[in-house]
Parts: C-alpha cells; sequence; structure tokens
C-alpha cells in the first residue's frame, strides 16, 4: 500500500502566527497531513514514510523537497505597520525555490494586518485611501496571489490536489447600525454642535430624513445572501466600540431579517475582545 503523503514544515521556532497560517493552508483549504517541526526538535524527529520536507529558513539542517525564504516577520509580536518589500509575484522576496516568505506573506494578507496601524490616511467616505500606498498597486493584487503561490508550492512537491472554484464574497461589518438614530445623551448633543449637523441629526430623529448609516436595505437590494455576510459589534464598552446599544430593538430586529432572507450574520469582535477573549464568546452568545 502506497504511503500516505504529508508535509513536515521544518521551521527556525514555532510561533502563533506561523500555526495560523499552515492550520487555514492544510486543514481548511487543502486537507493534508502536516506537522511543524522547529530547529530544537530536528534532530529527535522521525520523519514519517513518504511525507515532504519544507524547509523554512532551515537549509543548514540538510535537504528538503522545497526550500522557502525566511524573513523573521512570522516571528514577530504586536501589529506595529510593516510595508514589507515586493516584486512582481509577491512580497517578502528571499532566496528559495519558492521565492517568497510564503508565510509571511499569507499571514500579511489574511489578517489584513496593514489596517491595524494604516499609514496612508482616508478618502471622502472615511475609507482607507488604498490608492496613496504604492503597495497596493502591485500587479499583484489582481489575482489571488497567495493561493496562486500556494498552488506553486504543492505543485514543487509533486502534489496533484483538485482546485477549488474561484468565486467573490463580501464582508459587511456594521460597527453602527445608525449614525444618529436610537442614540442621545451628552455625547450626541455636544457631537451634533461640535460638526454642525445638529439639525440634520434632529431631522432624522423625526423621521424627516434618512440616517446615512441606515444601508442595510440597499445592499441586500444588490448583494444576495451566497455572496455576503454581515458582521455587527454588539458591544459599547470601549469608546471605540458601537454607538448603538446591543439592547437596541433595531438590532434583533435587523439581525433576524437578514437571518430570514438567508445571509450569514456573525460578530464583528469588539475592541478589547484580544485582551479578554471571554468577551468574544459573550458577544457571540447574545448575538445569538
Amino acid at each position: 500500500m502506497e504511503a500516505a503523503v504529508g508535509l513536515l514544515w521544518r521551521v527556525p521556532v514555532k510561533t502563533p502566527r506561523l500555526q495560523y497560517v499552515v492550520k487555514v493552508f492544510f486543514e481548511h483549504w487543502f486537507p493534508l497531513p502536516y506537522k511543524i517541526v522547529s530547529v530544537a526538535e530536528w534532530s529527535d524527529f522521525n520523519k514519517p514514510t513518504g511525507w515532504r520536507v519544507i524547509s523554512y529558513g532551515t537549509s543548514e539542517l540538510g535537504p528538503a523537497d522545497v526550500s522557502i525564504p525566511y524573513s523573521g516577520f512570522i516571528e514577530r509580536e504586536g501589529v506595529d505597520f510593516v510595508l514589507p518589500p515586493w516584486n512582481a509575484g509577491g512580497f517578502f522576496p528571499g532566496e528559495g525555490d519558492l521565492p517568497w516568505d510564503l508565510p509571511a506573506m499569507a499571514f500579511y494578507v489574511l489578517t489584513l494586518y496593514a489596517l491595524y496601524d494604516w499609514h496612508y490616511g482616508y478618502d471622502e467616505w472615511g475609507l482607507y485611501a488604498w490608492e496613496r500606498s504604492p503597495f497596493y498597486t502591485a500587479p499583484f493584487w489582481q489575482e489571488p496571489f497567495v493561493l496562486m503561490r500556494l498552488y506553486e508550492l504543492l505543485e514543487r512537491l509533486s502534489l496533484r490536489l483538485p482546485r477549488p472554484s474561484f468565486t467573490w464574497e463580501i464582508g459587511w461589518d456594521i460597527d453602527h447600525l445608525y449614525a444618529w438614530k436610537g442614540r442621545g445623551g451628552l455625547r450626541w448633543w455636544l457631537g451634533g454642535l461640535r460638526r454642525g449637523d445638529l439639525m440634520k441629526r434632529l431631522q432624522t430623529r423625526w423621521g424627516r430624513q434618512s440616517d446615512p448609516y441606515d444601508t442595510l436595505d440597499a445592499i441586500t437590494n444588490h448583494f444576495p445572501p451566497m455572496r455576503s455576510r454581515f458582521f455587527f459589534l454588539l458591544s459599547q464598552a470601549h469608546a471605540r466600540d458601537s454607538l448603538i446599544s446591543p439592547s437596541h430593538p433595531d438590532i434583533k430586529r435587523r439581525v433576524q431579517e437578514l437571518v430570514g432572507k438567508g445571509y450569514e450574520v456573525g460578530i464583528h469582535p469588539s475592541f478589547t475582545t484580544r485582551e479578554d477573549p471571554k468577551k468574544l464568546v459573550q458577544e457571540k452568545n447574545l448575538l445569538e
């Protein structure tokens, strides 16, 4: 019987970022047995028969089926802004059979890393001004380049796995269901005075004009359920959390309407959930 094929990632050190990326690759995208083995563990490790070895920045430890350059980004902690080096095929280029640091590139893209400390300002709609960063005008953004580089890695390992069909999907973050409706209090009034839009806020409250953030109907009129997911921010614990209380009856109503129409609905984690993961469970339970 032919030996099962698996992947050994021979790495300088195991890190949470690396474990996350490899899990996405070979549990969610292309299910394959794999194991991450650090330099410290390698001398005592027995390679299973038939498994391929990926040398990730460990060429000094001997031959491997494929080598990948190691930029060190996967070891970093925190979210300080990084503008990585790039070439026509991707970023974090280096010397190896695959000429990019694929795990680093994947982590940067999958986590939207640059947005944690975006340096290029915002446009007139308050959205990230992508066009101001030379990085986001590079040619590889015209294709799903992380997946394409992963294909190249699998091909170098002589693994011909079925490729998923390409599709697209939009995630809608509902940070604030309304800009002005369903709110009050000193912050609301002072904000209206400071921004010079108090009369518009009052007109919206009286139902004489629409709220600028009340866009769910417009979204669902254009984007069908199979192409959209909605993520609601259900916390007011921090100043950067939602403007609307999660107990507001319209939130429950709107979530139920979306689910009734066939849309998938999840949570947008609140500002402090990474410091207190229990809040993630609480917010999920609240949504449910």
